[in-house]
This record gives C-alpha cells, structure tokens and sequence, in this order.
C-alpha cells in the first residue's frame, strides 16, 4: 500500500481494528506490563516488613488487638473497660492506646490510674493527673 494514496474504507477499518503501528502496539504493552510490576511490586517490597506499611498488604490482613484498660479508682477499686465499650468503631489500624486513657480519665472523676494491656502484656499504667 502506498503512503500517497488514501485508504480504501475496508482499509481504513482494517487499520484502525489492528490497534494501529506498530510501534503504538509494542508501547501498549510496555506500558501494560509497567503498569502489572507497579500493582505487583509495590506491596510485594514491604512484605517482610512488620507490622501495617502504607501501600502493603499488610494494612488489609494484619490486625493488631484491641487494648483492655483497668481503671484504679480513688477507694482502690479496679474496673475493666474494654475499647469497644469507648470506641464506636475499633480499626486495627489505630493505636487507641493513649485515647482511650484520656477518654476514661475524662469521663471517670472517680478514676486515678489506668492500665492498658494488649494480648495480656502490659503496655503501661497512666496516672490521670496527667490528663
């Protein structure tokens, strides 16, 4: 066919339905396979990483406990508070460590201190004079 003379229609549909040059072609491709190593690769890099990575996998199939806190009151008395009792929706990607002990020291006057454990270890014991 000669570049100086116009197509035929059935010419025209045939070269358009091919996907165009060559070249066109062969730069659809790289660009799908990039675009296949970008989806892929990205997570996969942080795969070994612990722990919730941004852009990992990890954010969708790793969940981290929910804290349980004990609150010590003035009397001596001890009262378990769990987070689902403070948070209305508990995400397992939010540490509600340190809110979670503002919230009951606000909440509970009675309160003095609050421990919060995670998997029964022990993160720590907040004494709410400092709230």
């Amino acid at each position: 066919m000669s570049s100086d003379l116009p197509l035929r229609p059935t010419q025209a549909r045939t070269h358009l339905r091919s996907g165009g040059s060559e070249p066109k072609r062969l730069l659809r491709g790289v660009a799908v396979v990039l675009l296949g190593a970008v989806i892929v690769g990205l997570p996969a890099h942080s795969l070994p990483k612990p722990g919730f990575v941004r852009f990992g996998w990890q954010m969708f199939a790793m969940s981290r406990p929910a804290p349980e806190f004990t609150v010590t009151d003035k009397d001596g008395s001890e009262t378990e508070i769990s987070t689902f009792e403070i948070a209305a929706k508990v995400r397992p990607d939010v540490d509600y460590v340190v809110p979670g002990v503002q919230w009951i020291c606000k909440h509970d006057p009675e309160a003095l201190h609050v421990s919060a454990t995670i998997a029964e270890q022990g993160v720590g014991t907040f004494s709410c004079a400092d709230f």
